[in-house]
């Protein structure tokens, strides 16, 4: 079992870990750090677990943020790789149909830009009161 020292907020901690899954949780731990960091320098030491909630809301925030702008591609996919003759592979590859008719499926679907959500403003704290606010 992998091992990696993990420092946050001036305070180290030991995190175990699958083998070959150290330096992916590096990058995690410095992904937070970074979050913790910034939020430490601008509001100063307002306590380590609200340092960390908030970092772990920014975080969170990230996450759901690309969720939203995922799902529009997941449900244009089977749209945009539909053929408009067969959209059955097995007919488009049977060897009755010449090669040079076969309909190549694209490898990506392209999503239309009225589809994409415009990007969540990210939530701003105020560090002087324990719920998120406007500055």
């Amino acid at each position: 079992m992998g091992q990696v020292l993990i420092t946050l907020n001036g305070r180290t901690y030991r995190m175990a870990c699958g083998d070959g899954q150290e330096a992916r949780l590096e990058r995690l731990a410095d992904h937070l750090k970074s979050k913790v960091d910034t939020l430490a320098i601008e509001f100063g030491q307002v306590g380590e677990e609200r340092l960390l909630l908030m970092a772990g809301l920014l975080v969170t925030d990230e996450l759901f943020e690309a969720r939203e702008q995922i799902a529009p591609a997941e449900i244009a996919m089977p749209v945009a790789l539909a053929s408009p003759v067969d959209a059955s592979p097995s007919a488009q590859n049977s060897p009755s149909v010449p090669f040079a008719e076969r309909q190549a499926v694209p490898a990506r679907a392209t999503v239309p830009a009225s589809t994409v959500k415009p990007k969540v403003q990210t939530p701003q704290f105020n560090a002087n009161t324990r719920k998120p606010g406007r500055n």
